[in-house]
């Protein structure tokens, strides 16, 4: 029984240690040079160590971006928000300044430019952008509209042969 137990339990911890190498890029990198490069256990040990220092070295990198872009993300934030409130004070100052009926035709034509936005950021969505009259996109549209038309066409003479006579 205690033989079984005792073998048991190597089991184990070999079982252990493989699954812990597996997860340890360092290690698996030592090993696989080590097999290449048929290494004795001391050259195998300064390269396992090496990989580990190269691996820490790396991830404190990745912790440094991390906390990197948490902090141009809140810089993005505490400029959106002073943003926000030299227009919010804008406004403000404006409509002391105009009349019933210009803060009126303003609140229009704010009304008018927030549908538009609405309306160009669905278009852009769609692959459309704003300036499609140049370039390519221009061409595409063209293109596509002659496509039609042709296909209008052909449609059109096989509903009516006796047209082309």
């Amino acid at each position: 029984m205690r033989k079984i137990l005792t073998t048991s339990a190597a089991v184990f911890l070999a079982l252990g240690a493989t699954a812990a190498q597996a997860h340890d890029p360092a290690a698996q990198r030592a090993e696989w040079l080590g097999e290449r490069l048929e290494l004795n256990d001391e050259q195998k040990a300064q390269v396992n160590e090496i990989y580990a220092e190269a691996q820490e070295q790396r991830e404190a990198l990745r912790e440094q971006a991390r906390e990197e872009r948490k902090a141009a993300i809140e810089q993005r934030r505490a400029r959106w928000q002073q943003t926000r409130s030299i227009n919010e004070a804008t406004r403000e100052r404006l409509s002391a300044v105009l009349t019933e009926e210009q803060n009126a035709q303003l609140s229009d034509m704010r009304e008018g430019m927030k549908e538009r936005a609405i309306m160009r950021r669905g278009a852009e969505r769609r692959g459309w952008s704003r300036g499609m009259d140049r370039g390519r996109g221009m061409e595409r549209r063209r293109e596509m509209a002659r496509r039609m038309m042709r296909q209008r066409h052909k449609q059109e003479q096989s509903e009516n042969p006796a047209a082309d006579e």
